[in-house]
Formats: C-alpha cells, sequence, structure tokens
C-alpha cells in the first residue's frame, strides 16, 4: 500500500513536467544527453517555447554559468536571477523554463489539505454553519501553525 501510494504520487503529469525541465537545465549545464528531456517539451511546451531558439540557449546557459557550483535547480534559478537584464534577454527560452518550473506544482498538498479541514470543521461541529463564518473558521485551522494557534 505504501509503495502503491508513492508510485502514485511520482507518477502525476505536473511531477513528470516538473522533473523533466529540470534535468534540460541540469543536463545541458553537465553536458548529458538531454534528447529525451527536449523531445518531451516539444511535445508539451510546443505553444510556450520555441525549439530552434531553446537548443542554442541551453549552449549559452552552459557558457553563463561556467564556474558556478550547479547542483539543483535553486542553483540555477539563482544564478538567473543574478544575470543582468542583457544576459537574460540572450537565454529568454531558457527563463521561460525557469518560470514554468517555479508555476508548477508539483503535488496538490495544500488542496488536499483544505479539502480535510472542511471535513474535520463540518463533522466536529455538528451543525449548520453559514459560508460567512466557514471560511474564516477553515482558513485558521488550515494555517494554525502559521496563527500561532
Amino acid at each position: 500500500m505504501i509503495i502503491a501510494s508513492i508510485t502514485e504520487r511520482f507518477n502525476k503529469p505536473s511531477f513528470k513536467a516538473y522533473m523533466n525541465l529540470e534535468s534540460l537545465l541540469l543536463g545541458a549545464i553537465n553536458s548529458s544527453d538531454t534528447s529525451s528531456e527536449i523531445s518531451y517539451i516539444q511535445d508539451q511546451y510546443s505553444d510556450d517555447i520555441r525549439m530552434e531558439y531553446l537548443i542554442p540557449q541551453l549552449d549559452i546557459l552552459k557558457v553563463l554559468m561556467d564556474g558556478e557550483k550547479v547542483q539543483c535547480f535553486s542553483d540555477i534559478l539563482k544564478a538567473v536571477k543574478a544575470l543582468d537584464s542583457a544576459n537574460r534577454s540572450m537565454i529568454n527560452e531558457v527563463v521561460k523554463i525557469c518560470v514554468l518550473i517555479n508555476v508548477n506544482p508539483v503535488t496538490s498538498a495544500s488542496g488536499e489539505r483544505s479539502f480535510s479541514t472542511a471535513r474535520r470543521i463540518k463533522s466536529w461541529l455538528r451543525a449548520k454553519m453559514s459560508q460567512k463564518r466557514f471560511d474564516p473558521v477553515s482558513l485558521l485551522n488550515t494555517h494554525n501553525t502559521t496563527y500561532g494557534l
């Protein structure tokens, strides 16, 4: 049951997209084979990313990152953010990939948590509650560590 749950978690389309986008950037910097990631991006993001520009820009990214210690995507993101606007405009398709990685939800834990909270609150009170009262109560319950409760 645990193995099935873990497998289900990592077989989601959003995680596969995140993995391929990150592997493409890391592979380009480390001179690894990125053909499978490029074909995935070409299939999934052909409307967003122009592949004829992306492939040369990955080489430019490697040159710009020369001397940087890169182990994960956050290292790449930090280096890209530190670039001036002229260098960043040279790798605009790589910047699009960084944006896609940042906006891609790897899991939907916050949504699952809010539904779980709603179920707990409704069953705990066992009374009819108006939406006006329910919204702040559920927000406080979901983020109880933030508010010190």
